[in-house]
């Protein structure tokens, strides 16, 4: 803000010109004085209205830069089926255990499910057949949890397939988000805190959120869709 005018009697006192060479009446000095600090004010008001209007810039920039960040994700987990950055467990649901993968995406972690593991192990031998994957091990029917673990290879096929699930709703929701405008995500801040774990199915066009899906009916859907 603007300095506080001095007592322009102190000034005054202070001053040796004023009955000096310049020969200036304290009433010239004054008024020349008060011009100055009034041209201040004016620079300090329009510096204010700047840093005003950079800092509504600054937002918006870093609203952009949120945007593309959030884009390149999108690009990168939609449409190109990268197994990185997805996380495997082993879950109880019912009175049967599942494989789960998680991922995230758009602020908040998606977790899909994979299948139980005998299913699979069929679903990876068929695209061997299909030769979507190679692995230089036989697939074996029955294997524990725990033996997939230290399999690396199996680890990396398991991902494939979650990457092709979450794939696959990432571009079913960006059509859903097409079609509804007003909840348009992309335009949307991306949280940095995860809150919550949306657990995803891509089995069916019209549910993309139900809880339990069937991944023996999803690769077929799939297959047919992809590879004809």
């Amino acid at each position: 803000m603007f300095e506080t005018k001095p007592s322009f009697k102190k000034i005054i006192s202070n001053n040796k010109l004023i009955k000096g060479l310049l020969r200036l009446s304290t009433k010239d000095l004054s008024n020349l004085y008060s011009k100055v600090l009034n041209k201040n004010k004016k620079a300090y008001k329009e510096l204010e209205k700047k840093e005003r209007s950079i800092q509504i810039e600054l937002e918006r920039i870093k609203k952009i830069k949120i945007d593309i960040k959030y884009n390149l994700d999108t690009i990168q987990k939609g449409f190109y089926t990268n197994p990185q950055n997805i996380s495997l467990s082993y879950k109880k649901i019912g009175k049967n255990k599942y494989v789960k993968a998680r991922i995230y995406w758009h602020g908040k972690q998606r977790e899909v499910q994979v299948g139980s593991i005998p299913n699979i192990m069929k679903l990876l031998q068929d695209m061997m057949k299909d030769k979507l994957i190679t692995l230089k091990t036989d697939i074996p029917k029955i294997i524990k949890w725990e033996k997939i673990k230290e399999n690396q290879e199996l680890l990396k096929s398991i991902k494939g397939i979650a990457a092709l699930k979450f794939q696959d709703y990432i571009i079913r929701q960006l059509l859903f988000d097409e079609k509804n405008t007003d909840n348009d995500i992309i335009k949307q801040i991306i949280p940095e805190k995860v809150d919550k774990v949306v657990e995803i199915n891509i089995d069916s066009e019209n549910n993309i959120n139900s809880d339990i899906g069937n991944e023996e009916n999803w690769y077929v859907d799939w297959r047919k869709n992809n590879l004809g």
